[in-house]
């Protein structure tokens, strides 16, 4: 049977068996499609069979030679109904496609099989399937500039694509990356990943740890490496290719990019001399499309493989109040991705970020604030509300955030738990199949109980989503948790940040001998070795000092006693574990 495309400009196409491409503006709240660098390329798609209508997401088209593909497609096809049938225009000499979302491949596989995903993808000319045209379409006007803007995740679709829609996509086992082109002042480094689930000790390996101390330049190589994926800078080497980064970071000195500062760099670094940037470019181009002064909405839907969670909002502005009203928008989020998603994957996000959550808080059901005071209450499962979350939008008061209810009493939640609060919904909303999450300090606001919770959080919900993180902590506690392989140590070292694996098994490990060793404790004069410096001047004997000062000391300072006069005295201490 012939699969038939067409290109329609309202949704009056339900009797119209075929696949329908739509300007990615209409029935989605905007005047005008995105301009993407001079060119309009962006589509939505969905399909039509026995008048069911079902929606594969967006992808790009680009004509060859021309700036909007709209105008192609209505010159090239012929008029069928209100529509215009494009299948014969859909060649890959002339025109190249490639998905917005790695979601859009699996919802092939689950709509048309492998074997209609395969003739799919062949005629409308997807750049996964046409890969080995790729040096050809790399020269088309356009396709570096919009079709393939996004870095990383472009390259992800484009290697990957394929795979999942015809269900053969299947993970490395293992693999690393290796950061070659930082400074010079920098040691490459390397971090390694396993998805290898037969070790039943440690399991997959999907977390790793970037420790040292202050000023060693962890947070430039997070950010060289959220550049990298997002696009900003070319990959040099060899990496295993995320589909999204998503940074956390809720110190108020930390300076990521949000999604607008993203999205203005990306314009810098593709400007030319008759298309230069400005330092208001993203904002106008935006407001034309939207008709108001509100650029959040077109920044999110065309940077979403990038997301940034902390205190700033999507203007940059910092605010305290920002996490708790993006926690409750990002409930919402999940909740219209779990809508419009139920056809094609019984994996609930809700469900999962539910779970994730009672990991560390004991609740019943989460519940949302009204303008007018009244609640939402979300179940686990089936939960009316849920259901009729569209119509409910208006009505939020987001400022409110979200409450967790127990036996029908909001509960009182701990700093800690505010902070999750705040961060897993929103993590829950962004991280997609094959991210790989940037976490800055998040020990900032947590107890060490409250650490360790989080490592298991985290590992859970990574599973769920295939993915990954780096995480940028102090925190011994959280260094036991993990094995030394997925540990880095970075030190600052006669001009230069050099990095070096713990040299010991950190995975159970005391935190004695983690903060010793790996944060570099044995190494650093304490104050209280100073006052106990004075303390043993007046004393003769190690005898003599032990018995005047044991009582009212610890085991450390014990140690360090007897150590200071084995140095003078050729005592012999054994140490005993």
């Amino acid at each position: 049977m012939t699969m038939r495309f067409f290109y329609s400009e309202h949704f009056d196409f339900d009797a119209l068996d075929g696949f329908h491409l739509l300007q990615d503006h209409v029935n989605r709240g905007y005047p005008k499609a995105w301009d993407d660098h001079n060119y309009t390329v962006t589509f939505q798609i969905h399909r039509v069979s026995g008048g069911k209508r079902q929606s594969f997401g967006m992808a790009k088209v680009l004509a060859k030679d021309w700036q909007d593909t709209t105008k192609y497609f209505l010159q090239s096809g012929k008029k069928t109904g209100n529509s215009h049938d494009i299948t014969d225009a859909l060649e890959p000499s002339r025109v190249v496609s490639l998905a917005s979302d790695i979601d859009y491949y699996q919802r092939l596989h689950k709509a048309l099989g492998s074997r209609d995903a395969m003739r799919y993808l062949r005629r409308i000319c997807d750049a996964s399937y046409f890969h080995n045209n790729y040096w050809n379409y790399s020269n088309w006007p356009g396709f570096s500039g919009s079709l393939f803007r996004n870095g990383s995740a472009a390259k992800t679709i484009l290697d990957k694509g394929k795979q999942i829609a015809i269900g053969r996509h299947e993970r490395e086992k293992t693999f690393s990356i290796t950061l070659n082109d930082l400074p010079d002042t920098f040691d490459p480094l390397t971090f390694h990943f396993s998805n290898d689930d037969s070790d039943r000790l440690h399991g997959v390996s999907n977390i790793n740890l970037l420790i040292g101390s202050n000023g060693v330049g962890k947070s430039h190589i997070l950010r060289h490496i959220v550049d990298v994926i997002a696009g900003v800078q070319p990959i040099r080497d060899s990496w295993p290719y995320f589909y999204k980064a998503v940074v956390t970071g809720y110190s108020p000195f930390e300076n990521f990019d949000t999604k607008k500062a993203l999205l203005d760099r990306l314009r810098a670094r593709d400007a030319t001399p008759d298309a230069p940037a400005s330092d208001s470019d993203s904002t106008v181009n935006l407001n034309e499309r939207n008709g108001t002064d509100d650029s959040n909405a077109s920044v999110q839907l065309h940077i979403n493989e990038y997301a940034y969670i902390g205190f700033r909002n999507d203007e940059n502005a910092f605010s305290v109040t920002w996490p708790m009203s993006h926690s409750a928008r990002s409930i919402l989020k999940i909740l219209q991705y779990d809508r419009k998603n139920f056809w094609w994957t019984e994996d609930s996000r809700f469900a999962n970020l539910f779970d994730t959550l009672k990991l560390s808080i004991d609740f019943d059901t989460l519940e949302l604030t009204r303008h007018d005071g009244t609640r939402i209450t979300l179940a686990r499962d089936d939960d009316p509300a849920r259901a009729e979350i569209e119509t409910l939008e208006p009505d939020i008061d987001f400022e409110c955030g979200i409450s967790f209810v127990k036996d029908g009493r909001t509960l009182d939640l701990s700093s800690g738990q505010r902070m999750y609060s705040y961060m897993l919904p929103c993590l829950a909303a962004e991280v997609e199949d094959e991210s790989l999450v940037i976490i800055d300090e998040p020990e900032l606001y947590l107890h060490p109980t409250m650490e360790v919770n989080l490592i298991n959080m985290l590992k859970h919900l990574l599973a769920t989503r295939k993915s990954y993180a780096i995480i940028a902590t102090h925190s011994s506690v959280m260094a036991r948790e993990i094995r030394h392989d997925a540990v880095t140590i970075l030190r600052h070292e006669h001009g230069r940040t050099h990095a070096s694996s713990p040299g010991f098994e950190t995975f159970g490990e005391s935190v004695d001998k983690i903060i010793g060793r790996a944060f570099d404790d044995y190494r650093v004069k304490k104050p209280y070795e100073e006052t106990l410096d004075r303390a043993i001047e007046n004393y003769d004997s190690i005898d003599q000092a032990l018995a005047a000062i044991a009582p009212r000391v610890g085991n450390d300072a014990l140690a360090y006693v007897a150590a200071s006069f084995a140095k003078h005295d050729e005592i012999r201490i054994e140490v005993r574990e």
